[in-house]
């Protein structure tokens, strides 16, 4: 006998309030709150933690552009965060 479980992402890596205060955030208020959420060591000049902003930064826009909702933002987002990690 099969068993599904149901796993969800949404809020376990970035809180939907999080995400939707980011969505609203464009250009180098984006990247500064992207920093705060991770709790990411370093500055934005320095150019691995500015590649890692970078690339959470068009995730956000994708997100937008597509006008996810915080959930499926967050969602997205710890996706976006296990790819990079793997």
């Amino acid at each position: 006998m099969t068993t599904s479980t149901e796993i969800s992402l949404i809020g376990t890596d970035f809180k939907v309030k999080d995400v939707e205060s980011m969505m609203r955030l464009k250009g180098s208020d984006l990247r500064e709150a992207i920093l705060e959420v991770l709790g990411t060591e370093g500055s934005a000049e320095d150019p691995k933690v500015s590649i890692l902003l970078d690339y959470y930064s068009f995730v956000v826009h994708f997100c937008r552009k597509n006008n996810f909702t915080g959930e499926k933002a967050s969602c997205f987002l710890s996706v976006a965060k296990r790819v990079h990690d793997a």
